[in-house]
């Protein structure tokens, strides 16, 4: 009777944890699909005035050509200067457009970095983008003068590519002023809505990947006091990933050997403070050689204080019986 009222009792909790888990993922695909009906709405916005400015111009293209004897040959002329004018202008707002990563910025105005990420996105694009934006701007004040001049060049140049009669410089600067511009505000504003969300969302995907998360592990074991992140960090790993990576067991480990040898220099903790430490980072190597007793040789590496003089997390437990008992179980034997 006890047994099966355990029984239903199990199915009922299992059946409800089910139930949220399909309300939860229900939700989720809600809110992703209205941000992308969202995100597909504001493309629309954004498509529906580029479209009527891009209808326009042609119609401004075929009151240029219009009623010349070879009006194809001449469009396509002009058809030619509007696209270079308009890739012109979307590049330009290109380099406009680019946003900023939040880690440079922090780290220009002396800020500290953001604590999720101890690498620094790589910024030569933005880089880039600023020097060309800086040389573009130097150079067209210093030659501001001399603007008009080149412009009215290469409207000439530009005009006699229509052959006779000849199309004035005027009609065809107005070309490659209207294109430009519309391609400059077009190309600025595609990168602001839309290049900004990739790259973050990109950014969040290589942060949440676990390869990237043991990276991160292993690097504040380098740190000052970086084992207290180490140890955060990999707990929640180990929680929410996976609780069979070896890797992330052996740097808790050492986080746990690090932890142990500052508590110990402190002499402010208790002695039962400082054995469940050690109860942590005997279970962490038990773990670890569990999964993969291949490890064993790092960490007799790790613990015996003559075995590697670069890398000492565990010599501090060099003396201790029960680690000793544990290796002993792989190998281990006490020198004579």
């Amino acid at each position: 009777m006890i047994k099966s009222w355990l029984m239903r009792l199990f199915k009922r909790d299992s059946e409800k944890k089910l139930y949220e888990e399909i309300k939860l993922l229900k939700r989720d695909s809600e809110k992703k699909l209205y941000e992308e009906i969202k995100l597909l709405g504001e493309e629309r916005v954004l498509l529906k005035p580029f479209l009527i400015a891009m209808a326009l111009g042609i119609v401004f293209m075929l009151g240029i050509v219009w009623g010349r004897e070879n009006w194809i040959g001449a469009a396509s002329i002009a058809l030619t200067i509007a696209a270079s004018a308009l890739a012109t202008g979307a590049a330009v707002a290109f380099l406009f457009g680019i946003p900023r990563s939040r880690q440079r910025e922090a780290s220009k105005d002396g800020a500290p970095l953001s604590q999720t990420s101890e690498y620094e996105v790589n910024t030569n694009l933005e880089q880039v983008s600023d020097w060309l934006t800086k040389i573009i701007l130097s150079i067209g004040l210093i030659q501001l003068t001399k603007i008009p001049t080149a412009f009215d060049s290469l409207a000439t140049h530009l005009s006699q590519a229509f052959g006779q009669p000849a199309v004035h410089p005027g009609l065809v600067g107005s070309l490659l002023v209207y294109f430009g511009l519309v391609g400059f505000l077009f190309g600025y504003l595609w990168t602001r809505m839309h290049l900004a969300p990739v790259l973050s969302r990109e950014e969040r995907a290589v942060l949440q990947k676990p390869e990237f998360l043991e990276g991160m592990i292993h690097s504040f074991l380098y740190q000052p006091r970086g084992y207290e992140r180490a140890i955060k960090l990999g707990e929640a790993f180990l929680r929410a990933v996976s609780d069979a990576n070896y890797r992330v067991w052996l740097y808790l480990a050492c986080a746990y050997g690090q932890q142990y040898s500052s508590l110990k220099e402190e002499r402010a903790i208790s002695t039962a403070q400082l054995e469940a430490v050690k109860k942590q980072a005997l279970a962490a190597c038990e773990r670890t050689l569990y999964l993969n007793p291949s490890e064993y040789e790092a960490l007799i590496a790790l613990w015996d204080k003559g075995a590697s003089p670069q890398e000492d997390d565990l010599v501090v437990f060099g003396e201790d019986k029960d680690f000793q008992d544990l290796f002993s179980k792989y190998g281990w034997k006490p020198k004579p």
